[in-house]
């Protein structure tokens, strides 16, 4: 888990990151649905709900798509959610943004260009072997 504070980011954000080896339908392009099952809303809990249909991303040469949540139900002060998964091959990266606010426009900006970094990249290249 990643965090990025307030102060720095303009709300607080957790990020989960984590990599799914060999998922079932690598032949094609990532859909809502797809992000919808692969999301680790089970780590955060309460309920969630897609606010609209998810956009095509590109994270280091790997195709995805992130989708904008609103939570409801949660003990902590977050209010609103990304869920944005990209892959390569039949490997793929799941990242779970939990924020503390609403503007989620800008908050996903941070948040990809955050997957963007040095720092995603190589621990994209050992987790997934690229």
């Amino acid at each position: 888990m990643f965090r990025c504070s307030a102060a720095a980011c303009g709300s607080a954000i957790d990020l989960y990151l984590r990599a799914k080896i060999g998922f079932c339908n690598c032949a094609s392009a990532i859909d809502d649905e797809e992000v919808d099952r692969v999301a680790d809303f089970d780590l955060i809990g309460g309920e969630q709900a897609a606010l609209d249909r998810g956009r095509p991303i590109a994270v280091h040469g790997m195709e995805g798509r992130s989708r904008r949540y609103v939570l409801a139900g949660m003990a902590q002060k977050a209010t609103s959610a990304l869920a944005i998964a990209f892959h390569d091959r039949c490997d793929m990266v799941v990242a779970t943004a939990v924020v503390a606010g609403d503007d989620l426009a800008a908050h996903e900006n941070a948040v990809i260009t955050f997957l963007k970094s040095e720092e995603v990249r190589r621990w994209a290249e050992v987790t997934l072997g690229l």
